[in-house]
Parts: C-alpha cells; structure tokens; sequence
C-alpha cells in the first residue's frame, strides 16, 4: 500500500523517504481528472550530483532533450510498458512540431537491464551532452557524447498502473488534434505516402484481340 506526502509538480506526484530498509526510496505518479492514475515506488542506487561534473561543459540551459530509450526489456510485458511511458512523460518538455537538429546538445538515455523481471526492474537514467558532429557525420566517435549528469538507476519495488478506462481517457486525443484523412492516401511503416488510384468498369466487348482461326489445323475425321 502506498504513503506519500502529496507534492504536485505540473500533474506529477512526488515524494522521497528514507528507512533502514529503503534507504533511498522515490514514489512517483501522475494525476488526471484530480485523481491519482498511475504510482511507481523505485529505491535509487548508483546516485551521482550533478557537482561531480561541475567542470565539464554542460548543455544551454532551456534546451530540450532528446529522450531516448534502450533495451528490448521495454516490451516484454505492461509494467515496463507503462513505466517507460512514465520516465519518458517526465523528462519529454512540450511536444514540437518540427525538431531544429543543432538546437539538439542534450541527450537524456534509459537503459533498462537486460533479462529483468518485473520484480528485478533496474532503469539506468544518464544525461549526456551530445557535440554538433553527431548531427553532421554518419561515423560516430567517442567525442560525440559526453556524460553531463546527474546519473542515477531507478530500481522499481512496487507499482499501481493505471486502470484501463482512466487509461483511456487519460490517452485519448482530442478530434480537432488528430490529422485529417485524405482520401485514397495512406501512409507506411517507413512514413512513404502510397496512392491509390481506381479505374472504372472497363468494357471488354469492343477490346480488339489476336484472331487465329485461320491458323488452326483442320480437324480429320477419324472412322
């Protein structure tokens, strides 16, 4: 069952505690309609402040990350499903129309542990500062990042997902944000626009075709 001080921070709950047995816990959530709709209870191991990297150069203050996430672990079931859904909710700022490939200098990364279990959850969160050549070059090199901090690994213990109908209405898009169709346009996988064209009823009667019944050997009647 879950305790926490209720702290609200822009629709997400949050709350930190200490004990013998956790020494380093951390209880987040999301709100909507004022009702709480998703709580992940995770022990941080492996903190390190952002002091320790003090002295490298940190990315422009207001820039958005780019939050990206790895491991196959993400899709095996709904728990990590919905808590990377979560992670990814927390640090994404506002949603862009259009992305401007050098404002990019920061990159925010969760690993999860490779053959986890729901109950041996670990989720690595780093930070890095990425340098214009990542966006300039198809060879990358190690100079491409630099770990800026703070990094830490979130090791989940308890959770409450969402239920499915609050999911839904939490999820569900407004009509007048959903893209318009266009008639007999679709697109793939690959993002490739593919038309479709439609013919009418073709009329096969007058199609002038080969004749070869002068060709044809006479039949020979057999007694």
């Amino acid at each position: 069952m879950f305790r926490f001080r209720k702290t609200i921070i822009k629709g997400f709950v949050i709350d930190s505690s200490s004990t013998k047995e956790h020494p380093s816990r951390l209880i987040m959530g999301r709100i909507f309609d004022d009702k709480v709709l998703d709580l992940y209870e995770c022990d941080v191991q492996d903190f390190v402040s952002l002091q320790t990297f003090v002295k490298k150069a940190q990315p422009v203050y207001g820039t958005k990350p780019l939050v990206i996430s790895l491991g196959a672990e993400f899709e095996t079931c709904e728990t990590f499903q919905k808590f990377r859904n979560f992670l990814i909710d927390f640090f994404v700022v506002g949603s862009p129309q259009k992305v401007l490939a050098k404002g990019l200098d920061q990159i925010i990364a969760i690993i999860a542990t490779p053959g986890a279990t729901p109950s041996s959850l670990k989720v690595s969160i780093r930070r890095y500062k990425a340098s214009q050549a990542i966006f300039s070059t198809t060879q990358l090199s190690d100079n491409c990042l630099d770990e800026v901090g703070p990094s830490f690994t979130l090791c989940l213990s308890q959770h409450m997902l969402p239920e499915t109908h609050s999911w839904r209405s939490a999820t569900k898009q407004p009509k007048a944000l959903k893209p318009k169709k266009t008639k007999n346009i679709s697109t793939n996988n690959m993002r490739e626009t593919l038309g479709c064209v439609h013919v009418g009823v073709q009329d096969l009667k007058g199609l002038n075709t080969r004749h070869y019944h002068k060709n044809k050997r006479p039949r020979i009647a057999i007694q």
